[in-house]
């Protein structure tokens, strides 16, 4: 087996962007091991393909608003269009939970992303399906959305 400076194990989302990134920083001996035929086989093809940005975990929250600023700021010399669509997110539950959430995201990140705290009336005008849930109240994140994942893997792959 060669030896390289990075080996990623795993060609799906996660791997395939670590290369790319670690490629745009500099390095150049970057290997991505696969076990399966097609990268990304059993990741890519099971996930929702939304993008949250207002997660639990500061660390993981920044990486999402990062991961978020990418998707919608698709670079000038990527190869695959990759489609969003920002339809939003909401998020609901108890109060002090979704509080705990968006602690974890700097109140000027929330502000910048627009994000809003909905009463139960108004999260079921936009979402009626949640009448008669109980839930205390809404978190819109009206710059989140859905996105094609399967291009977001072929532009990190082709790099």
């Amino acid at each position: 087996m060669p030896n390289a400076e990075f080996v990623i194990i795993g060609g799906g989302p996660a791997g395939a962007a670590t290369a790319y990134h670690l490629t745009r920083l500099g390095a150049r001996d970057v290997v991505i091991l696969e076990q399966e035929e097609v990268p990304g086989l059993h990741s890519s093809g099971r996930n929702a393909a939304i993008l949250r940005v207002v997660v639990a975990g500061r660390a993981v929250a920044a990486l999402a608003r990062e991961g978020g600023e990418f998707i919608r700021h698709i670079p000038r010399d990527w190869d695959e269009p990759v489609e969003f669509h920002a339809c939003g997110s909401l998020l609901t539950g108890a109060r002090a939970s979704l509080e705990r959430v968006a602690a974890d995201t700097p109140p000027e990140e929330l502000e910048r992303l627009r994000v809003a705290w909905w009463s139960p009336e108004a999260c079921v005008r936009r979402v009626p399906l949640l009448e008669g849930a109980a839930f205390e109240t809404g978190l819109w994140c009206p710059l989140d959305g859905v996105m094609d994942v399967a291009a977001l893997l072929q532009g990190y792959l082709h790099e």
